[in-house]
C-alpha cells in the first residue's frame, strides 16, 4: 500500500514538472511585480508563465568587465557577450534544483540584442546600466518568424507591432520572461548600456532539450 502510495505521489510530481516546463499561458500581458519581494513569492509568480518585472536596484552591484570572459562581439549590432562565474542572486533562484547560466551584454549607443527565444525553465533580464527597450513577443506570434530574424525587415516589424509588448527597463529593472516567449532589446540611448541575463534550467528541461534536438 506504502509503495502505491509512493508510485503515485512520484508519478504526479513528475507530471507536474513537466506541465510547467511545458505551460504556456494564453494571456499576452506583462505586469509590474510590486508586492513583497522574497523568494517564495518569485517562485510562485513564475509558476504562472506570465512576464513580470520589478525593481531589483539593491541587488544591483558594480560590474567591472574586466573581470569576465568576452566570448562574443558583433560589431552590427554594437554589443559584447560576457560570462559570469559569479554566484547568481539567490532571491532569483528556484526552489527545483537547476543550473544556472550568467552572461552579461555590453551595449553601445543604438545597439541591441537580437530577437531570439527562450528555452530554459527560468528567465530573468537584469538591467545592471543605462536604460533599455524590452520587447516581449508571445509564442502565439512564432509564425511570423523564420530562421533569419537579423534583417530591417523583421526589426521595423518588432518595434511597429503593436500587440507586442515593451517596456522602457531603466538601471535596476529585473524582467521575467517564461521559456517560448520571443526577446528583443533595443539601446534606445546614446550611452554604453549593460543587461545580464540570468536563466535556470531544470533536469526535465536539458531533458526535453535533448530529444528536441535529437528527433
Amino acid at each position: 500500500m506504502i509503495l502505491e502510495i509512493l508510485l503515485i505521489l512520484f508519478i504526479f510530481v513528475v507530471y507536474f514538472l513537466f506541465y510547467v516546463e511545458l505551460k504556456i499561458n494564453k494571456n499576452n500581458t506583462v505586469f509590474q511585480y510590486d508586492k513583497e519581494l522574497t523568494r517564495q513569492h518569485l517562485s510562485n509568480e513564475i509558476l504562472l508563465k506570465t512576464p513580470f518585472f520589478f525593481n531589483g536596484s539593491h541587488l544591483n552591484t558594480s560590474v567591472n568587465t574586466s573581470n569576465y570572459k568576452c566570448v562574443f562581439r558583433d560589431k552590427k549590432c554594437a554589443l559584447k557577450e560576457y560570462v559570469i562565474v559569479e554566484p547568481e542572486p539567490k532571491i532569483l533562484k528556484p526552489y527545483i534544483k537547476s543550473d544556472c547560466s550568467r552572461k552579461l551584454y555590453v551595449v553601445k549607443k543604438q545597439g541591441k540584442i537580437n530577437i531570439h527565444k527562450n528555452y530554459e525553465s527560468v528567465n530573468y533580464y537584469f538591467v545592471r546600466e543605462g536604460s533599455m527597450n524590452i520587447t516581449l513577443i508571445h509564442p502565439r506570434f512564432a509564425d511570423n518568424f523564420h530562421n533569419d530574424y537579423d534583417s530591417e525587415e523583421v526589426e521595423t516589424y518588432i518595434k511597429t507591432n503593436d500587440y507586442f509588448k515593451r517596456i522602457e527597463c531603466s538601471k535596476g529593472t529585473i524582467m521575467f520572461v517564461p521559456n517560448d516567449w520571443f526577446v528583443f532589446i533595443h539601446n534606445y540611448t546614446n550611452n554604453v548600456c549593460m543587461i545580464e541575463k540570468i536563466t535556470f534550467s531544470t533536469l526535465i528541461n536539458k531533458l526535453m532539450l535533448y530529444f528536441k534536438k535529437n528527433t
